[in-house]
This record gives C-alpha cells, sequence and structure tokens, in this order.
C-alpha cells in the first residue's frame, strides 16, 4: 500500500471573509481535479465501496490575516490514486476555486520536513513497525470527528472504535491481515489513560454536523504481547493518511499520533 498526504500551499487570489473553509467545499474542488484527469479513477473513488480511500482537509489560513499563505491536504491510501498525487505540480495547477473564493498554487508537497502534515509511506505487514516496543500513543483530533452508531453518531473516542476504524481501512487498501477476531483481541489489550475533548460543530453543511476535537492517550495493558505493540504503533501512524471514523472525505477526523514509550 502507497500512501501519500499532498500538501497544497495557496494564496489567495480574491477577498476571503473567513480563515478557514469547510471540507465539502475541498471535497468538490478535488472530485473536480479526479474526473479531469482520469475518468477510471473518478470511476473508483464514486463507486460503492465500504471505505473511501482518501481524505480530504478543511482549507485554513496559516498566516495571520485572511490574505495571508493557505494550506489544504488530500491524502490517499489506493496505490493508483497516490501514485497519481504523487505527479502534482503547482506549476501545472490551475487556479483553485473553493465556492466563491479563489486561489493560486504556490507549491505542492509530500515532504514533511516541508509542511507537518505532509508525508508518504509504503505500508505492508511484511515492513516491521518502526517503534516495536511503542505502549501508548496520544491520538490529536483535529477536525470534528464521530463514529456511525445504532442510534446516532457516537461523540467519544474509545479506543475500539477509533483502530476498528482504522484496521478496516488497512485491510481493504492494504495487506489483510487482521481478521475479526484479531482487531477484537487487539482492542481488548488497549486502555485510555486520559483524554483533554470538546463537542466540536462541522462548519458549512446545511444540517450541522457534530463530532468532537481535542486529544486521547491510549495504552496498552501490561500484559500485552507484543503484536499488539506494534499494529499500535502502524495503526497509530496510518490515521495521518486513513482519518476516523465517518466522513473523512469531507474533512472530518484528520487525526495525528503522538508516539511515547
Amino acid at each position: 500500500m502507497e500512501a501519500v498526504s499532498t500538501v497544497v500551499l495557496l494564496e489567495p487570489a480574491c477577498a476571503i471573509s473567513a480563515n478557514r473553509l469547510a471540507g465539502r467545499s475541498v471535497h468538490g474542488w478535488f472530485l473536480d481535479q479526479v474526473r479531469c484527469a482520469d475518468a477510471s479513477a473518478g470511476s473508483v473513488l464514486h463507486a460503492n465501496l465500504r471505505h473511501k480511500p482518501f481524505t480530504v482537509s478543511p482549507a485554513y489560513c496559516a498566516e495571520s490575516g485572511r490574505s495571508g499563505l493557505w494550506w489544504l491536504r488530500v491524502t490517499s491510501i489506493f496505490t493508483p490514486l497516490s501514485e497519481w498525487l504523487l505527479t502534482w505540480r503547482a506549476e501545472a495547477m490551475s487556479e483553485v476555486r473553493l465556492g466563491d473564493s479563489r486561489f493560486r498554487v504556490l507549491q505542492v508537497t509530500t515532504d514533511a520536513s516541508q509542511h507537518p502534515w505532509a508525508g508518504r509511506a509504503k505500508l505492508a505487514v511484511d515492513v516491521p513497525a518502526p517503534h516495536p516496543v511503542l505502549r501508548r500513543v496520544r491520538l490529536h483530533f483535529h477536525t470534528p470527528t464521530a463514529f456511525s452508531g445504532e442510534h446516532g453518531a457516537t461523540l467519544f473516542p474509545e479506543p475500539r472504535l477509533v483502530y476498528r476504524s482504522l484496521a478496516a481501512k488497512w485491510n481493504e487498501y492494504g495487506a489483510p491481515a487482521l481478521d475479526p477476531a484479531a482487531v477484537d483481541t487487539f482492542c481488548s489489550n488497549l486502555q485510555v489513560e486520559g483524554y483533554q475533548l470538546q463537542t466540536a460543530v462541522v462548519p458549512g453543511v446545511r444540517r450541522l454536523e457534530k463530532g468532537f476535537t481535542g486529544h486521547l492517550d491510549v495504552s496498552l495493558i501490561a500484559s500485552a504481547p507484543v503484536e499488539a505493540a506494534a499494529w499500535l504503533d502502524r495503526l497509530s501512524g496510518f490515521a495521518l493518511f486513513a482519518g476516523v471514523g465517518q466522513k473523512t472525505t469531507m474533512g472530518m477526523g484528520q487525526v495525528t499520533a503522538e508516539r511515547s514509550r
């Protein structure tokens, strides 16, 4: 699985009355790029897949003042789509329109040293986890996150919900190494150490969507096997590319992991 997180740096071409534009606008712009570039890729993204292989972020003003530098992010966990994102070049991209807002493209990068939200990784079960002794992680929920439930959205990041969401996407687009029983066993080794969360509303939609933002500290129980530590590391890092929970293609569930031993 080739996973990429592509950051597009933007300069406003007109006055903008906000300092953040909703993920729904970025979603529409991204699908337009796909349709223009490759009709077959567009059909894949619109197929009735259980989990879409991409996420988008809202567009953010990165500097003080609404006329400063902006950025947005598109990720992929589907190798053909990832390879296409890696071909993006600022000089070849036309003006970016997000609703009524227009931008010029300054830079496109997947280099984490150039932007903290950029990155790329080859993910497979036969590649050793980079931190095999990882026992705890802090998950940062940067945009409203929620999980679909039988009676509506769940607005608390129970570890089993977080990691089942990640494992399902891993198995669909990578090497399906975790069967449902293995996922249940892995989740049974997780515990909450602490959290600082708040309810948040997703802007820019007709029907307001609720989620939570903040951070959650997750650790393995003392008796957890070494394999659980490896999967905690793999899946936590995978969150950067896959997103967590529902509506990640609309800017929800943007998550990063802060590792600690």
